[in-house]
C-alpha cells in the first residue's frame, strides 16, 4: 500500500513538473524579451538624432549648391553622405527597438513589416550611392542635371523632416507605447509619399 502511494505521489509530482516547467520557461522568455527591449532602448531610441541629421543634410546641400570651389562642393556632399548613413542606421535601430518592444509587451500585434520604413531606408542607401561619384570627384558636381537632382533631394528631406518632427515634437514626453505608435505612424500613414521618396534619383 505504501509503495502504491509512493508511486502515485511520484507520478503526480512528474505531472506537476511537466506543467510548471513550460510555464516557467515562457515566463523567463517573456522577462528576457522585456529586458532586451529596455536595454536596447537606451542605445537606439533617439529621434532627435534623426532630426539633426535631416537639418544638417539640408544645410549641406545648400552649401554644395552655392560653393564656388570643387573641393568645398565635395566636402559639403561628403557631409550629406555621412549624415545619410547616420539617419539610415538610426531609423533601422529605432525600427528594431519597436519590434523588440512589441514582441516583449504586446506579442508583436502592432508593429509589422512596414513597407514605408523599408522605402525610407532604401532611399538613404540610394542617396549614398548617388553621391559617391560626386564625393570622389569622378563626376562633375557642377552639372545642371546633378544640381536639379540635389535640389529635389532637399525637397524630399524637408518633407521627411516635417513628418518626423511632427511625430516627435521637441519636449513632448511619450510613453514607450506611444513612441512605437508614433514611429509606426511616420511610415504607415505616409506610405504613398515614401513610395516616391528620392524618386528623382531613379531617373
Amino acid at each position: 500500500m505504501k509503495k502504491k502511494k509512493w508511486v502515485i505521489g511520484l507520478v503526480a509530482l512528474a505531472l506537476i513538473a511537466a506543467a510548471v516547467f513550460p510555464v516557467r520557461a515562457a515566463v523567463r522568455e517573456w522577462r528576457y524579451q522585456k529586458s532586451l527591449a529596455l536595454s536596447f532602448e537606451m542605445f537606439t531610441w533617439n529621434p532627435e538624432h534623426v532630426s539633426v541629421g535631416l537639418d544638417m543634410m539640408c544645410d549641406s546641400i545648400d552649401e554644395a549648391l552655392t560653393a564656388e570651389m570643387p573641393v568645398q562642393r565635395r566636402e559639403a556632399l561628403l557631409t550629406v553622405y555621412s549624415w545619410a548613413e547616420d539617419v539610415q542606421e538610426a531609423v533601422q535601430e529605432m525600427g528594431a527597438y519597436c519590434v523588440l518592444y512589441e514582441n516583449a509587451y504586446h506579442g508583436g500585434e502592432y508593429v509589422q513589416t512596414m513597407d514605408g520604413e523599408s522605402r525610407g531606408i532604401q532611399g538613404m542607401v540610394r542617396l549614398k550611392t548617388f553621391l559617391q561619384h560626386y564625393v570622389t570627384g569622378a563626376r562633375d558636381a557642377s552639372e545642371v542635371a546633378f544640381r536639379e537632382q540635389l535640389q529635389a533631394v532637399k525637397t524630399d528631406l524637408q518633407w521627411m523632416r516635417g513628418v518626423w518632427n511632427g511625430a516627435f515634437p521637441d519636449g513632448e514626453n511619450l510613453s514607450r507605447r506611444e513612441r512605437v505608435r508614433a514611429f509606426a505612424g511616420v511610415f504607415s500613414e505616409h506610405a504613398p509619399e515614401w513610395g516616391r521618396f528620392f524618386d528623382a534619383l531613379s531617373q
